[in-house]
């Protein structure tokens, strides 16, 4: 079988790249990316609680599965997208059959295999010529994470999720909640910083407190999706960053 993941790094970035961060550790997100305040939340802005109470309201069942998409090259939050339900660990043909209704894609001949302890969400994938189709299936909750497509100078685009709340409903400077396991896609070396960058303005909004209101974070997934490769274009690229929290 074709490796998904291998394939989406070089597609998605601006140069060829592996999978280029795993941290396995549970580690304060101030330690890992130099950013933030390892402090408590004595000082961060009024509207943090206020979000994290709002985004608490949507948390509504032990495990979530939450998006947030950012402007590659500013990373302001564009949107987010958040859904919870019981914790389950879907097989592989079962998480392939929830990503179908979604996606447009051909039939999906490609996925990566992967021991049953990874965290990260199945990858599934489509090919065919100089277009790509991809899509993210969480671990912990069964739902489709992202969906997507790529197409050599030509304009791919999200097909999944398709609402998209307002990102200033997440607010901002808030206190930095302990760093689950990292997956990073589509990212090389010269751009790594660029993703934890990304990760660290996630991890700044009130989405991961309320996230941790019924569960614990388990893993985090930061992909540099590109809708277009050959010509990369940056001012329509976006970084898409997968938070999940399950008991």
């Amino acid at each position: 079988m074709t490796d998904v993941r291998s394939k989406l790094n070089p597609l998605l970035a601006p140069l060829a790249a592996v999978r280029s961060l795993r941290m396995k550790r549970l580690v304060p997100l101030c330690l890992v990316v130099g950013a933030l305040s390892c402090s408590a939340k004595v000082g961060e802005p009024a509207e943090c609680a206020a979000a994290a109470d709002s985004i608490t309201r949507l948390v509504t069942a032990p495990a979530c599965t939450a998006v947030v998409r950012l402007d590659y090259q500013s990373l302001a939050p564009k949107g987010w997208n958040v859904r919870c339900g019981p914790a389950t660990t879907p097989t592989e043909r079962a998480a392939k059959a929830s990503l179908a209704p979604h996606v447009s894609f051909p039939p999906f001949d490609s996925y990566e295999p992967q021991p049953s302890a990874d965290p990260f969400p199945f990858a599934f994938g489509s090919f065919w010529g100089d277009w790509f189709g991809f899509g993210l299936v969480s671990r912990q909750t069964g739902f489709v994470a992202f969906a997507g497509t790529t197409v050599h100078m030509g304009p791919g685009d999200i097909s999944f999720p398709k609402e998209w709340r307002d990102a200033a409903e997440l607010a901002g400077s808030c206190t930095a909640q302990p760093l689950p396991p990292v997956e990073t896609l589509g990212t090389g070396a010269e751009t790594k910083d660029a993703g934890a960058a990304a990760l660290a303005v996630v991890f700044s909004t009130a989405l991961p407190r309320a996230l941790s209101t019924s569960g614990r974070l388990r893993d985090v997934v930061v992909l540099a999706y590109a809708r277009t490769v050959g010509m990369f274009d940056p001012t329509t690229a976006e970084w898409i960053v997968i938070v999940e929290s399950a008991p």
